[in-house]
């Protein structure tokens, strides 16, 4: 009896796409891609990792961080959860009313970090 790998393409070519391709493959999924934007299967998913993602990002970056995922079918939904464990993400269901919220939580969340970081500076620099 043989088993295949789960597979799946990634659209995106940037840092986020290129960091996603690397996590899944260290976890064992056939990935096409990335791809350039406008090259989406007919059934789609998104998987977004909540954390920003450094230039040269390997598979371990991932590893931990909480991800938004939402999928056009039921199929494509438990893909984009199955996808988030195997790259070592929490997958977290936003749905699609609740997408711009999720963003706008998310820059709100990534400005405090930044603003605090950037007290933690200044006292230190004090």
């Amino acid at each position: 009896m043989s088993t295949s790998a789960p597979h799946c393409a990634v659209v995106g070519r940037g840092r986020l796409g290129t960091a996603l391709t690397a996590a899944l493959r260290a976890g064992g999924v056939v990935v096409e891609g990335p791809l350039g934007r406008g090259e989406t299967p007919t059934e789609a998913f998104s998987l977004h990792p909540l954390m920003t993602v450094p230039h040269g990002a390997g598979p371990a970056a991932l590893h931990g961080a909480a991800a938004a995922v939402a999928g056009s079918t039921p199929r494509a939904l438990a893909a984009a959860h199955a996808l988030a464990r195997a790259a070592g993400m929490r997958p977290i269901e936003v749905a699609d009313p609740d997408r711009v919220a999720y963003h706008a939580a998310a820059s709100l969340a990534d400005g405090t970090r930044a603003l605090a970081g950037a007290r933690t500076g200044e006292a230190v620099a004090a």
